[in-house]
């Protein structure tokens, strides 16, 4: 089986990169990050003009998103909560969007003075588009001609696609349940000889190449990006894989 595997890291200080890799070759299993773009309010008894408040008023919108896709004129609402209910979770909230959020308090006498805030959620990996046959096109003695879609942005646009090999290599001991990692760090075809690796960077695409469902020639040997797309050997084994990237700086917010 082989699965698609999402990587996220977040960095408070410089923003957040959603990762999300999967195999060409197979049947094809989601895996979602472990994250749901929700928010936590919570909120203290109150009282206004010395009456104790009935029950409070939380209203919601989405501002903006770093997604331009998103479709956001859906995502507002209002939530009523009774005056010994403190906390109110949100979910389906849009990944990497932000959203202003109001609380007012109530009495016999009506509502008190708003309190606001604005919540930024997470980014989220991009959605791996599913394959219902096989991606390979062509395949000669130093290339394979595969097929590439397009993912699907959550909370940013994807800013670029990668096409990793890896060259299949026989273990003396097999792991009993093997998972397939995204790569996280770039290594050209050079570096990956000079250090032994088993994988490399055949090409980094932007966007804009897979926009639509595109051909890609593996070992076609010309460079991507500063990448060198090397031409296969016949006498070895590979596994390619095709993971999307998508970045935010400066993104910070509030989100479980």
């Amino acid at each position: 089986m082989v699965c698609f595997i999402p990587a996220l890291k977040i960095d408070k200080a410089t923003g957040a990169q959603g990762l999300k890799c999967g195999a060409m070759r197979g049947p094809t299993q989601n895996c979602d990050l472990p994250y749901i773009a929700r928010f936590f309010a919570s909120s203290r008894p109150a009282a206004i003009d010395s009456s104790p408040a009935a029950e409070s008023m939380i209203t919601f919108k989405a501002l903006n998103s770093l997604d331009p896709s998103a479709d956001l004129t859906t995502q507002h609402g209002r939530v009523f909560k009774l005056r010994n209910e403190t906390h109110h979770l949100f979910v389906g909230l849009y990944p990497g969007t932000t959203y202003f959020f109001t609380l007012k308090a109530s009495t016999s006498k009506g509502f008190g003075p708003p309190v606001t805030t604005r919540v930024t959620t997470k980014i989220a990996a991009p959605q791996m588009p599913e394959y219902e046959t096989d991606m390979l096109l062509n395949e000669t003695d130093t290339t394979i001609t595969v097929l590439l879609k397009p993912a699907q942005s959550r909370g940013a646009p994807v800013s670029a696609y990668q096409v990793v090999v890896q060259e299949e290599r026989k273990q003396k001991v097999r792991r009993a349940a093997e998972t397939v990692e995204c790569f996280a760090t770039p290594i050209s075809y050079r570096n990956a000889s000079i250090l032994n690796s088993a994988h490399y960077f055949a090409a980094e695409l932007p966007p804009t190449t897979v926009a639509a469902t595109h051909s890609f020639t593996i070992g076609d040997n010309k460079t991507y990006n500063g990448f060198w797309n090397a031409p296969l050997s016949p006498a070895k084994s590979y596994s390619i894989y095709y993971q999307a990237l998508c970045k935010a700086n400066g993104v910070s917010g509030t989100a479980l």
